[in-house]
């Protein structure tokens, strides 16, 4: 009986070019992605954002006042390829922020007897309770850079017909090289 062989593959910087082809190469050979991996990024990213949101949570309460400013990423709300233990975690991280802010606010109807959300004094900064108003986006001096384009994307998303015409190119410039030979 043959023996059963577990290739180890560590590539790093895989979600384009050289990198992702690799990725995508050994995982058709059969590697397989170590769940250290899917752990280490879970901790980091998801229980980081838990115990430190519990930690002032433990602090703030007994007063009854402070802020917590939860951000996340758009990971939480669309995922992408080859970033699954990531995108796992974003959308952990807003599972659990919705669930404290709904505590939170029943907490705090059993105090005031009040239904929903209580109204900002006007010394107070706006928070959570009540979206800030403007744009809801991030911008600064990076947005002359940014494109609402990404040739990448198109790639990926278009990969059977790009390929079908890389291959058909190729196929009419070999006939063509035999042709003149």
């Amino acid at each position: 009986m043959p023996e059963t062989r577990h290739e180890v593959v560590v590539i790093t910087g895989a979600s384009a070019g050289i990198g992702r082809a690799a990725v995508q190469q050994f995982a058709r050979r059969g590697a397989c992605i170590a769940p250290d991996d899917f752990r280490r990024v879970t901790d980091v990213t998801y229980h980081g954002f838990v115990w430190g949101t519990m930690a002032a949570l433990k602090r703030m309460r007994p007063r009854d006042r402070g802020t917590i400013v939860q951000v996340g990423s758009a990971l939480a709300y669309r995922s992408i390829p080859l970033q699954s233990p990531y995108c796992g975690a974003q959308h952990a991280i807003k599972g659990f922020t919705q669930s404290v802010r709904t505590e939170l606010e029943h907490a705090r109807k059993g105090v005031s007897g009040q239904q929903g959300p209580q109204p900002i004094p006007s010394d107070r900064p706006n928070n959570l309770w009540h979206p800030v108003p403007g744009p809801y986006a991030a911008h600064g001096t990076f947005d002359e850079g940014a494109s609402t384009r990404s040739l990448q994307l198109w790639a990926t998303t278009h990969r059977t017909w790009l390929l079908a015409g890389v291959g058909a190119a190729t196929v009419a410039l070999g006939l063509r090289q035999w042709r003149r030979h």
